[in-house]
């Protein structure tokens, strides 16, 4: 992990990433966030059908996955209730500062569909101040979960996409 950034995910030893679970952390690392960044945007945005929810999984852009992806919904972290939450096959929450000419952000978020136990986080670009209180607050193991690499498998949708793409065919 470096101190300009990170990758890492807390993976529930027990049962799947709920709601309070999801949305305790997510205003904790907001909090955290505006301490050190008055100027820090938040932006939570959610898969709620599942074509969305594929093009979300996709990590080689098309026109095709573009478009798709435009069915994504957005909320503001206040806005984000049990219902949104229950209805949406993925949700993350976005910190980004756009008055940075650096590309700062940080976000969770929770593949409900694929990986319901796992709460990713990933940071780019951050301050030394910023990365300290992420770190302490959240790089570590608890009693509920264990501190993971933050990486998921690849969806079957996004090795067709793949394969689609580049002409490769892994079987």
């Amino acid at each position: 992990m470096s101190n300009d950034g990170f990758r890492f995910s807390h993976d529930k030893w027990l049962g799947k990433v709920s709601f309070e679970d999801f949305l305790t952390t997510a205003k904790k690392l907001a909090e955290i966030v505006f301490n050190s960044r008055s100027t820090a945007n938040t932006e939570v945005s959610t898969a709620e059908d599942r074509a969305t929810y594929n093009y979300t999984t996709v990590t080689f852009f098309s026109d095709e996955v573009t478009e798709g992806m435009k069915n994504k919904k957005s909320y503001t972290l206040d806005e984000l209730t049990q219902e949104i939450w229950n209805r949406s096959f993925d949700v993350r929450m976005s910190l980004f500062d756009d008055k940075d000419s650096k590309p700062f952000m940080i976000c969770i978020s929770c593949d409900k569909y694929a990986d319901a136990r796992r709460i990713r986080f990933y940071g780019q670009c951050l301050d030394e101040k910023t990365y300290q209180d992420v770190t302490e607050e959240f790089y570590h193991s608890s009693f509920w979960y264990k501190l993971g690499d933050g990486y998921s498998k690849p969806s079957l949708f996004n090795q067709a996409i793949g394969s689609k793409l580049s002409g490769m065919h892994l079987d």
